[in-house]
């Protein structure tokens, strides 16, 4: 299983659920099979097949999806490759 994050010892956050938040962002925006790495306890590195210039849209979504569902700064890093 993946670690855990946790915030001021109050919220518990799967690694794997993080993963799967962003795999599903991926999709929902129409990015074709994408890829997540973790770099760090909560640093991500995905590659998705996407079009440079929709890159900026794709990085603003996945953040929006982010702090929505698991609040803000719970992922430290995230790192887009196109491919």
């Amino acid at each position: 299983m993946g670690m855990n994050y946790e915030a001021n010892g109050e919220v518990t956050i799967a690694v794997q659920a993080i993963e799967e938040l962003l795999f599903c962002a991926a999709i929902e925006f129409g990015a074709d099979h994408p890829k997540i790495k973790r770099l760090d306890d909560v640093a991500f590195s995905m590659k998705v097949s996407l079009p440079n210039e929709r890159l900026g849209d794709f990085y603003r979504y996945v953040k929006e999806q982010l702090d929505l569902q698991l609040g803000e700064g719970v992922v430290e890093y995230l790192q887009l490759i196109a491919k």
